[in-house]
């Protein structure tokens, strides 16, 4: 986590070399969880990553809490063996009194993501390979239910975009790319907005990687029958989806404004970033030097960060573009923050970044130990500064995230923070930058 003002973008980044200080300002609301129901995750399931409560505003004037609820279940006939059922509990609250206003009970059947907010008031939720939508009420009908197994949603920064990828065995041998099926086939989609696939592998909403296999992804580790996986593009605002095509192994996409990010090797430590609209060729939007495969994180509709490896130390260079490739700040950030999940904000101002603080600095690839993990610090920061606004501990520590929230309008965070929902409010932030994709 960086804590220092960033240096002006032609100066050598300074290293960050303590946690920032907790910010000192108290919540504005403060909403006890114990009588909600809500009872903290063990320990023991720290190093596994399993999402066990979300907490995300709906609009406004709502935030939508749900968490895991340890309770008795009844066998359902012929259940999958590889079930691993849980009864999810979900609350809508009103702000700021904290009121229940709608409240519900969801039967899932693994411990993957199931939640992706769609602002407006809206969230889809995944019950197996079936992605529902939802409101305030907490009244759910059929979203999308595609003809194979889901492998992944992702949603865009500022919710205007999903992409879904569903699974098939493969019949024969013919070679299929992305591309090659024509957009034509149109999936049909339930009523309300227009949203995508559940993960076996799942990625964080809006943070794909760069069009690359995800090596995370259980298929890419333990190849088992050779499947194919269809790519769906769906437009939230106009309800409408296109397939994009076939691949043979989940991708995981930079989804920005119009389109998406890559990067592909270059000359030496330098990396080309492109950007392409889909179903169009890439074009170069810039390069960043990096001694690994750079990771794009996108944060808002018009901007992205680029993750870096220095040559001299095991942190992370991490550099703002906007989508014309000019570079708006830049920090260092420490290897010791892992694991990190963003929140986004709809006005495009400010983004919220969670992170597992570990006892000692880490190289890629190095595991995470639980006796090791010492806290879950979340950190807001401007778009177009990179000016850390505040920083706070989150308790319990949930180590895949999603327990943060930023207001529509980016002018308050709630956390799930020692026994509570805080809501604190945040200065005022510079606008974002103007969204307009390059055109070369």
């Amino acid at each position: 986590m960086q804590a220092a003002q960033p240096p002006a973008p032609e100066k050598t980044p300074a290293k960050v070399s303590e946690k920032p200080a907790p910010s000192s300002v108290h919540p504005s609301v403060r909403i006890p969880v114990e009588p909600l129901g809500f009872v903290p995750p063990g320990k023991l399931f720290m190093p596994y990553r399993i999402p066990s409560a979300t907490l995300d505003y709906l609009d406004a004037d709502h935030l939508l809490f749900t968490f895991h609820s340890a309770k008795l279940m009844r066998r359902e006939p012929d259940e999958p063996l590889e079930d691993q059922d849980q009864t999810v509990h979900a609350l809508v609250l009103s702000l700021p009194t904290g009121k229940v206003t709608a409240e519900g009970t969801w039967r899932l059947h693994d411990r993957e993501r199931y939640l992706w907010v769609l602002g407006n008031g809206h969230f889809l939720m995944r019950q197996r390979d079936t992605l529902y939508i939802g409101d305030s009420s907490l009244v759910l009908s059929t979203y999308l239910h595609p003809e194979g197994k889901l492998a992944s949603v992702q949603l865009s920064p500022d919710n205007s975009t999903l992409i879904v990828q569903y699974a098939n065995e493969v019949k024969d041998d013919e070679q299929n790319a992305l591309g090659d099926t024509p957009p034509h086939s149109r999936p049909t989609l339930g009523p309300g907005p227009t949203l995508g696939p559940s993960p076996s592998a799942s990625s964080s909403a809006g943070t794909g990687s760069t069009g690359n296999p995800d090596p995370n992804d259980a298929e890419t580790r333990f190849p088992q029958r050779r499947k194919e996986y269809t790519l769906l593009s769906i437009d939230v605002a106009r309800h409408s989806a296109t397939r994009l095509g076939v691949v043979h192994r989940p991708l995981a996409f930079t989804l920005v404004q119009d389109g998406y990010l890559g990067v592909a090797q270059g000359n030496g430590k330098l990396w080309d970033v492109k950007f392409a609209r889909f179903g169009q060729e890439p074009e170069h939007l810039n390069s960043v030097t990096s001694t690994c495969q750079p990771l794009l994180l996108s944060v808002s509709p018009g901007v992205f960060l680029a993750q870096s490896c220095l040559p001299y130390s095991s942190d992370h260079l991490v550099q703002a573009f906007d989508l014309h490739g000019h570079k708006l700040w830049e920090q260092v950030w420490q290897s010791r923050f892992v694991w990190g999940t963003f929140a986004y904000s709809d006005a495009g101002n400010r983004f919220a970044y969670g992170s597992i603080e570990v006892n000692h600095d880490l190289a890629t690839l190095d595991p995470v130990e639980d006796g090791s993990i010492l806290g879950e610090p979340v950190g807001v920061f401007s778009i177009a500064s990179g000016k850390l606004d505040t920083v706070l501990d989150a308790t319990p520590i949930l180590t895949a995230g999603e327990n943060f929230s930023l207001s529509p309008d980016g002018n308050t965070l709630a956390i799930l923070r020692e026994g509570a929902i805080e809501l604190y409010p945040l200065p005022s932030a510079a606008p974002p930058p103007a969204v307009t994709a390059s055109s070369k």
